[in-house]
């Protein structure tokens, strides 16, 4: 679906069913249409290591559950008028 729309932004879980949120970052990097997406990881799994490894499989941005619904809003806010996501781990 992500291909053929052309996100600016693509929100995943880490603990997906059948596609984990890394394996999926990692395939729309390698993708034309989704290459340039913003990628922001959500996840439960705190610590290092998890970002570590959302970042290595390309993700921008890594936002620890529970977190704000105001807080993911303005997220979206900073990203859609090209701000870099203040207030969001990476």
């Amino acid at each position: 679906m992500a291909e053929r729309s052309h996100p600016a932004i693509v929100f995943l879980d880490i603990d997906m069913p059948r596609l984990d949120g890394l394996e999926a970052c990692r395939r729309l990097r390698t993708q034309p249409g989704t290459r340039e997406c913003t990628i922001v990881m959500l996840t439960a799994a705190a610590g290092r290591e998890a970002e570590r490894e959302a970042e290595g499989a390309g993700a921008d941005l890594f936002l620890t559950k529970p977190f704000s619904p105001l807080e993911l809003l303005r997220l979206v806010d900073e990203l859609g008028s090209g701000g870099a996501g203040a207030g969001a781990e990476k």
